[in-house]
């Protein structure tokens, strides 16, 4: 017996490896004068020996099978390589059946053939050296075969979407349904999505139970299903259950509900909804119609909620008091390129006295072209903020003494109690967004940070100064039904001298302009508006009272521990807590004007 066979047998797993290796080198040493691509093929021994009137396997070299397969291969994709494939088969009925007849019956025959590379000429191999020489299965050879009988071309079957063209008809009727249903866009989304979203309380499992008992025999379909269409192809959700709505909507839908049918009490009830409705899209209209206008430059302002200072995430901070920290926005109606005014309760308060200061700032620092004639202005309609008399006086004051002289008028517009969803919302949904991702807030610096990733923020007493616009009521009287209108114009006027003076007029409609509410002057008999004399500076610092400090001070010991004015990011309250006059902060508090955002609006058939 050969020692390396004596080797192989009983050596370890090691010595066999180390003798095939040696074996393959000396096979590939007999190959080396052929083509380097034929060495893997050669290793492998012919299926069959055929040299007969039919096949002629065995005729065929291995430069032959080489010529072939490379062919064969060359072809990018299995449809060019079928078809290859045809140029090489004979497909043809069975000319004979055997006398036992099988369970499947066969209903196509196939001859198999090659090309030489002497004479080019194809010759008939079996199927068994047809598969080795392209290296493909028998099943596949097959397959092409029964489509060359048929008259068709080879198609591509694998992989790719084999169900969906199952349900056309399901899914058409689908989306039939989702068509027909009344969603609304969130306004408090904000970031102008293409998601829109159903009434609260409906679901998808409700809709679905809707659309299949509707739905014609075959046509009914699963939640999965319903639920893909629902919100890939149509991109919508259930909203939640509104924290805000109208009180005069609810009210009326609630009295036409107990209102019997056919009565005149039902029926001016509608007409009164209707109404209400009409007056509150026309608010919406105006904006749009402000957006496209020329020669006017249209803006939104409105304050954010309070935010606290120092935000914690500790659950005594729900029940203490905090450093209230404010954000006064001005915007344009695309909710684009904002502008935040920021200061802090302990610089000064929330009334008009702040916000007719932003508002002077902003105006005196818009990009006027010489075209503009109009200040379109929007915001809601807070009296104790925007609605009353000292915002009034300082636009008058603005357009008389620092307005361009080819801006000839000012318009304040108020929304529909209950439905002033305004563009500054948005903006402020950007900046929530941010700030809810931030679990401790423990200085202005950081609010402002979060607001800067938004849109330009203005800080007070660095880049505006707070004014006394109530000084302005030496020179302006206050504006007698301010507190119906929906629309209030302040224009140029000249006067006996070839000057100019403001006048006013208040329209309590969107649309309907009554032709006998002429524009009035409001300056005080005996003053001159020209002369007016700037708003003086008010000085910046307000204390806290003497509870406040005790909470605020509790919340920074318990969530920093007794040691928290050693820390630097901190030393920004020991001012505050631990200086200031209580008494005044209390005198001041009760000051405070108070807002007539809750006041009832009196009804108006007018829109």
């Amino acid at each position: 017996m050969d020692g390396t066979v004596g080797k192989l047998n009983c050596g370890s797993k090691k010595r066999r490896a180390k003798w095939l290796d040696v074996r393959k080198s000396e096979r590939d040493k007999n190959y080396a004068d052929s083509d380097p691509n034929l060495v893997l093929l050669k290793r492998k021994a012919k299926p069959c020996d055929h040299l007969s009137k039919n096949f002629k396997c065995t005729s065929l070299k291995w430069s032959d099978i080489a010529l072939n397969r490379e062919a064969f291969y060359s072809k990018n994709g299995k449809v060019n390589q079928d078809l290859y494939l045809t140029q090489h088969l004979s497909a043809y009925e069975p000319e004979r059946r055997r006398v036992q007849q099988p369970k499947v019956k066969r209903n196509v025959s196939v001859s198999y053939f090659m090309k030489t590379s002497d004479s080019n000429k194809m010759v008939q191999v079996c199927k068994g050296f047809f598969c080795f020489a392209f290296g493909i299965s028998s099943h596949r050879v097959l397959a092409v075969g029964k489509r060359i009988s048929t008259g068709s071309l080879p198609k591509e079957k694998r992989g790719g979407d084999h169900k969906s063209y199952r349900f056309t008809k399901q899914r058409e009727a689908v989306r039939e349904f989702i068509r027909k249903l009344k969603c609304t866009e969130s306004h408090y989304g904000r970031n102008k999505s293409a998601r829109v979203y159903l009434p609260a309380g409906t679901s998808v499992r409700k809709l679905l139970n809707a659309y299949n008992e509707a739905a014609q025999p075959g046509s009914q379909v699963q939640f999965s299903f319903f639920y893909k269409i629902l919100t890939r192809d149509f991109n919508i959700g259930v909203s939640s259950p509104a924290t805000d709505v109208c009180g005069t909507c609810t009210r009326l839908k609630s009295e036409i509900q107990v209102a019997q049918a056919g009565e005149q009490a039902k029926q001016n009830l509608i007409m009164e909804l209707r109404v209400h409705k009409l007056r509150a899209k026309a608010f919406y209209e105006l904006m749009k119609e402000a957006e496209s206008m020329s020669n006017s430059i249209a803006f939104v302002f409105d304050l954010q909620q309070v935010h606290p200072l120092p935000k914690t995430p500790i659950g005594d901070a729900f029940y203490r008091r905090q450093i209230a920290f404010y954000t006064f926005c001005c915007v344009g109606i695309n909710s684009l390129n904002p502008t935040f005014y920021t200061w802090t309760e302990v610089q000064g308060g929330r009334g008009a006295v702040q916000i007719g200061s932003c508002l002077l700032h902003h105006l005196n620092n818009l990009q006027f072209e010489g075209n503009v004639e109009k200040i379109l202005l929007f915001c809601d309609g807070c009296g104790g903020q925007n609605k009353n008399s000292h915002i009034l006086h300082t636009l008058s004051y603005w357009l008389q003494n620092k307005s361009p002289s080819h801006v000839q008028s000012v318009q304040l517009t108020f929304p529909v109690r209950g439905h002033s969803f305004l563009p500054a919302d948005r903006v402020f949904g950007r900046a929530e967004r941010i700030l809810k991702n931030i679990p401790v807030i423990t200085t202005p610096e950081q609010y402002e940070a979060a607001y800067s990733q938004v849109g330009r923020v203005v800080k007070l007493g660095e880049d505006w100064q707070m004014l006394d616009v109530k000084d302005l009521q030496e020179t302006y009287s206050k504006a007698n039904g301010i507190s119906q209108a929906k629309r209030i114009f302040i224009k140029k006027f000249k006067d006996r001298s070839g000057g100019h003076t403001t006048r006013v007029k208040f329209q309590a409609n969107f649309r309907y302009e009554s032709n006998t509410e002429p524009f009035r002057s409001i300056v005080k008999r005996g003053r001159k508006e020209r002369s007016v004399n700037a708003p003086p500076l008010l000085p910046l610092g307000r204390s806290l009272t003497k509870e406040k400090k005790k909470d605020v001070e509790y919340l920074l010991e318990t969530h920093f521990g007794r040691k928290w004015k050693e820390l630097p990011e901190l030393r920004w309250y020991l001012p505050i807590l631990f200086g200031g006059d209580e008494e005044q902060a209390e005198q001041e508090e009760q000051g405070d004007e108070p807002c007539s955002c809750l006041d009832e609006e009196s009804p108006s058939i007018h829109v």
